[in-house]
């Protein structure tokens, strides 16, 4: 008998969902009869991407609607949570992965810079979680992954404000944990690293990812479908029921080599 994931008429937000990795998730999401309500940031290049994304979703026979919202806005978030769920009828699922990131030393970056980085990686992924448990402790039921990163143990990401944000939503999620499994709300983190995907091949040139590649005990990049298939697999009460304030490493074997090319 063939080991499948069917979320048939539940409904999932993935932020950060027009391209990359979230894309690949939303993909996925529909595989397995998930409606997806695809959120993007305000910009043409997204706007694209979203596009043709939802048409691809809808093709495979799901509901799919796209929301654009900046999730660093408090605003902005409540309005999209507010219409994701008058549209739906409901929300199960929750995605957080909604990021940026830059590549500068720390006694070179301002403050601005330093909330731009946290602003839309940890204030993000608060405002949406929050938002979406108020819909959730209604329903008595929810499931949410974070995108975290094996940069909040050991440095990386370009920048100090990357790993202090992905550190601090794992301490997040620790603490959601502690408050809302007995209310049927389940949360977990992913720590992806070295995966092929724009945002993190826009920080190497061909030369500089090849010898990153070297340093990996896999000795190759990971894809946005490996992290995708874990998400969702995370998102799946049914398969992972009794999985609570996990945090999965995704990254090839690169948390556990210690040299770390910059």
């Amino acid at each position: 008998m063939a080991w499948t994931i069917d979320m048939t008429g539940k409904n999932a937000l993935v932020t950060g969902g027009a391209t990359g990795i979230g894309a690949q998730t939303c993909r996925e999401l529909a595989e397995a009869g998930c409606n997806v309500a695809v959120n993007y940031y305000p910009s043409e290049r997204d706007r694209a991407a979203a596009k043709e994304l939802l048409e691809e979703l809808r093709a495979m026979g799901v509901k799919a609607e796209g929301y654009e919202a900046d999730v660093s806005s408090e605003e902005q978030v409540n309005a999209m949570v507010e219409k994701v769920v008058a549209d739906f009828g409901s929300l199960e699922k929750l995605f957080s992965n909604a990021g940026n990131f830059n590549k500068c030393l720390m006694h070179e970056m301002d403050l601005a810079e330093w909330r731009r980085i946290t602003s839309v990686h940890l204030d993000g992924a608060f405002l949406v979680a929050k938002a979406c448990v108020v819909q959730m402790l209604k329903q008595g039921e929810g499931d949410i992954v974070f995108m975290a990163s094996g940069c909040g143990l050991n440095g990386g990401g370009g920048s100090v404000a990357y790993p202090a944000a992905k550190a601090g939503i794992e301490g997040m999620m620790h603490e959601m944990v502690n408050e809302y499994a007995s209310k049927g709300i389940r949360v977990n983190c992913i720590r992806p690293m070295v995966i092929e995907t724009p945002m993190t091949r826009g920080r190497y040139d061909d030369a500089g990812w090849e010898h990153y590649l070297c340093y990996l005990p896999a000795k190759k990049a990971g894809t946005a479908k490996n992290v995708a298939d874990l998400v969702v697999f995370l998102l799946d009460r049914e398969r992972s029921e009794f999985i609570l304030g996990a945090s999965i490493n995704i990254d090839g074997g690169r948390i556990l080599h210690q040299q770390k090319p910059f």
